[in-house]
C-alpha cells in the first residue's frame, strides 16, 4: 500500500500515547487541551499580578507627589502653585488646614492651604480659582482660644490679642463675612465639631460631587 494512501487514515486517527506498563492506549487530546487551559489561567493571573503592582506603583507614587505638594503650598506659601491644586483650605489660622492637607495627600490630592487673616488682602491667585476647588474651614472660639494658647505657651510667648477672646470672636466674624462676600456657595465645615476622618471625607464628598453645593448657599 502508498505511503500517499495511508495518510488520510493516520492523520484521522486520535493522538495516542502507550504506556510503559501494560501497554494500555490513552488519547492525549484532552491532557493537551487541559494543560493548556491552566497555563491560560497562569497567564490571565500573571498578567493581573502585574498589573496590580503597577498600580500600587502609580499610587504610591501619587501619594509621594501630593505630600511634596502639601509641603510646598503650606500656609498660603506659593500662590502660583494653587492652580495645579485639586484642593484649596481656606480658614483662620490654627484650625487645622496644615492636619487636613497631609490627611487629603494621603488620598492622592493635593492640597493647598492659606490662612484668613483680618484686613490682610488675599492674593489674586485665590479669586481666580475655580470656585469648587475652595473649601471653607471655620471654628469654635473656645476651640480656637485653647489651641492657640497651647501654642503661644510651646514659644514661650506670653498672653496677647492673638489668644484674647474678644479678638479671636472678632476675627470669625470677619471670615465669616469675607466667605460670604467671596465663597457664599458650599458648605462650611466646622473643624472643631469634626474629627480629621470627618472633615476630610466631607471634603472628599464635596469635590467629588461639586454639582450638589454649588447652588446652594452656605449656613452662617
Amino acid at each position: 500500500v502508498a505511503l500517499a494512501d495511508m495518510l488520510p487514515a493516520l492523520t484521522s486517527r486520535p493522538m495516542v500515547a502507550t504506556t510503559r506498563f501494560g501497554g494500555c492506549a490513552q488519547d492525549l487530546r484532552p491532557m493537551k487541551a487541559e494543560r493548556s487551559f491552566h497555563t491560560g489561567r497562569t497567564q490571565a493571573a500573571l498578567c493581573a499580578v502585574v498589573a496590580a503592582k503597577g498600580f500600587r506603583r502609580a499610587a504610591l507614587s501619587r501619594v509621594q507627589e501630593a505630600c511634596e505638594f502639601a509641603e510646598r503650598a503650606d500656609d498660603g506659601t506659593s500662590p502660583r502653585l494653587w492652580e495645579e491644586a485639586d484642593v484649596l483650605l481656606l480658614g483662620p489660622s490654627r484650625t487645622g488646614k496644615t492636619t487636613l492637607a497631609n490627611a487629603l495627600a494621603k488620598h492622592g490630592l493635593k492640597v493647598a492651604n492659606y490662612p484668613l487673616v483680618p484686613g490682610e488682602e488675599p492674593p489674586p491667585e485665590l479669586m481666580q480659582l475655580p470656585k469648587q476647588k475652595v473649601v471653607k474651614l471655620t471654628t469654635q472660639p473656645e476651640h480656637l482660644q485653647a489651641i492657640r494658647k497651647v501654642r503661644m505657651r510651646k514659644l514661650g510667648l506670653r498672653a496677647s490679642s492673638y489668644a484674647a477672646m474678644a479678638d479671636i470672636c472678632q476675627e470669625l466674624g470677619w471670615v465669616q463675612s469675607f466667605y460670604a462676600k467671596y465663597f457664599p456657595q458650599g458648605p462650611l465645615i466646622n473643624t472643631a465639631q469634626c474629627s480629621v476622618t470627618q472633615c476630610a471625607a466631607m471634603i472628599l464628598a464635596q469635590i467629588s460631587h461639586p454639582h450638589c453645593w454649588l447652588g446652594a448657599r452656605s449656613d452662617g
